[in-house]
């Protein structure tokens, strides 16, 4: 608090800074920014709740910044269940189409976006929830932009008290879940899942042992039904 948020802009693979962006305070107010990157538009994307993700609070907003001029844009997000969204638990962009996914605390809702239009696609219900169900709602995502698919991490999977890996496609569209999962709930502390596309295989931290071992997964395998949820076998 008290510091004005920059976005430093450098090029990896030449090891120099190519641009440095200085934001407004209007992030300082809000809860901790999720940040991620539209490449093909060359844009920073940060999602935050401005109110700090008050209970009946404003809706999300949705911020682009042209990492080049270092103008700013912005929509709002959806905002929807009886306590509203609350504060934005993660972002993921494929860099590529512009499609954006967010989860918020709230509602247990995974919001998709498409950046180019600047407008939603569609919000969703994680699997075995409804608007109100604030303990399961999901955290760090992570985009393939191979498969077109977003990978969500959610804690509590179904009231089972073992987490999963739930997999949409950039629609919106439920694919699998994929549960025996030990993450953490705290958002500060949950890191998205890390993938091989090509290879549909990825890995989380928090397999059966705890949040510390390091857990392979594969995506479409045997399946099975949870709650309202059609669910896959891991492993």
């Amino acid at each position: 608090m008290g510091e004005t948020p920059i976005i430093v802009v450098s090029d990896v693979a030449s090891n120099t800074f190519t641009n440095v962006i200085t934001l407004s305070d209007t992030f300082e107010g809000g809860t901790l920014p999720q940040f991620a990157q539209y490449s093909a538009a060359n844009q920073a994307v940060i999602a935050l709740s401005p109110d700090g993700g008050a209970v009946g609070g404003t809706p999300p907003v949705n911020y682009l910044i042209d990492l080049s001029s270092g103008k700013m844009t912005s929509f709002n997000g959806y905002n929807n269940g009886a306590f509203h969204a609350g504060s934005v638990n993660g972002l993921a962009v494929d860099p590529n189409t512009g499609v954006a996914a967010t989860t918020t605390e709230l509602n247990a809702q995974v919001e998709f976006y498409d950046l180019k239009k600047k407008m939603g696609i569609v919000a969703v219900q994680l699997p075995c929830t409804g608007g109100t169900d604030q303990l399961l709602s999901g955290t760090s995502i992570t985009n393939d932009p191979v498969n077109k698919l977003f990978l969500v991490t959610e804690p509590d999977y179904c009231d089972t008290n073992q987490g999963a890996v739930v997999v949409y496609d950039e629609n919106g569209n439920f694919i699998e879940a994929i549960p025996g999962f030990n993450v953490p709930k705290d958002v500060a502390l949950s890191v998205a899942p890390r993938i091989n596309p090509n290879k549909r295989m990825g890995w989380l931290f928090g397999g059966p042992n705890g949040v510390s071992q390091l857990q392979q997964f594969f995506i479409e395998r045997e399946r099975f039904y949870c709650g309202g949820g059609l669910s896959i076998r891991y492993g």
